[in-house]
């Protein structure tokens, strides 16, 4: 099917004496069935809004959860919207993110839809599914939302910049700017063929010399003015909008492909061409922050 036809939006009007009382609810039938029933929706306005928060779906990947946490944390993120899929290992998740959870950091979501790489292709439904969740259900609470794998790091290649906000402030004046689409880089093992100790920036700094081309970037989007989204770019956004590719040399994603222990093991020569050690100078501060309580 085409990718438009997998989401259904529906909008209505909300009763007045519904606005008053700060609550609706929702009934949704079809000729036969009863699809929801008395879905009670709060209308209250009393979250945070977040100038800007980060995505995820994940799946067992607790040993980087903290770290690249507290990295998008020093580049400017105020709140974290993160997809458990299906975790083995969700017991031991819970009680690594109930700090953040606690402080208002982070959103859990369990979302346990099928999600195989197989004929059915189930993990496109799974995966744009959830954006596209988090998209409606939460995007009118912020500014920006930055939709990302647990792996992949945005990096400020300019080394006077520690942070993500000043490129999102020069855009968010700019009406006409519905996303910022970032272009990747691929980083391989370094010749390491177990887990290490430390930090998966300061272990993996080996990367291919190449950015990726086109249809592996990932989407920074204003959610006011983004309708659909691809998991790798934006399908639609509002009339008299459009999406800027941020320049690779100003800005870039650095995938850690090698991450994972499959692809240690099966891609031990791949994006391994060139040492990029650019991503050591967060290092000391996020080691810092690792340390101390949350927040």
């Amino acid at each position: 099917p085409h990718e438009g036809e997998q989401i259904l939006i529906g909008m209505v009007p909300i009763p007045e004496a519904d606005k008053r009382a700060g609550t609706t609810s929702i009934c949704l039938r079809s000729a036969k069935h009863t699809l929801i029933e008395g879905l009670k929706v709060s209308l209250s306005e009393d979250h945070p809004r977040h100038n800007l928060s980060v995505v995820t779906m994940m799946k067992d990947e607790d040993p980087y959860l903290r770290e690249w946490i507290e990295y998008y944390r020093l580049l400017g993120a105020g709140h974290f919207y993160i997809y458990d899929n299906r975790s083995v290992k969700r017991n031991k998740i819970r009680k690594l993110l109930n700090p953040y959870i606690q402080q208002g950091l982070v959103t859990l979501v369990d979302w346990d839809y099928p999600y195989a790489v197989d004929a059915s292709n189930t993990w496109r439904l799974c995966q744009r599914g959830q954006t596209h969740h988090c998209l409606y259900k939460y995007g009118h609470l912020n500014n920006w939302m930055l939709f990302i794998d647990i792996d992949e790091f945005v990096y400020p290649v300019d080394t006077t910049q520690m942070s993500l906000l000043p490129l999102l402030d020069s855009y968010h004046v700019n009406p006409e700017v519905a996303a910022l689409q970032f272009k990747m880089m691929w980083f391989g093992n370094s010749g390491l063929k177990t887990l290490p100790r430390g930090l998966v920036i300061e272990n993996y700094v080996n990367r291919s010399t190449e950015v990726v081309g086109r249809g592996r970037e990932k989407c920074c989007v204003r959610p006011d003015k983004v309708e659909l989204l691809y998991i790798h770019g934006v399908k639609q956004c509002v009339e008299g909008s459009d999406i800027i590719t941020v320049a690779p040399e100003q800005y870039r994603i650095n995938h850690y492909h090698a991450t994972s222990s499959s692809r240690r093991r099966k891609t031990n020569n791949l994006h391994n061409e060139v040492e990029d050690k650019g991503m050591l100078r967060f290092v000391p501060l996020l080691h810092e922050n690792l340390r101390r309580k949350i927040p």
